[in-house]
């Protein structure tokens, strides 16, 4: 739950989930030296 602070009234929030991924230097080089795109 949250609140507005506007207001003060109690607010109903969903849940959110969310998966990145973030390619690192290693992975970066590797794919380049192996021609993937």
């Amino acid at each position: 739950q949250g609140r507005n602070p506007a207001t003060g009234k109690t607010l109903t929030i969903k849940a959110r989930h969310y998966t990145t991924f973030k390619a690192g230097k290693t992975l970066k080089e590797k794919l380049v030296k192996t021609n993937v795109k």
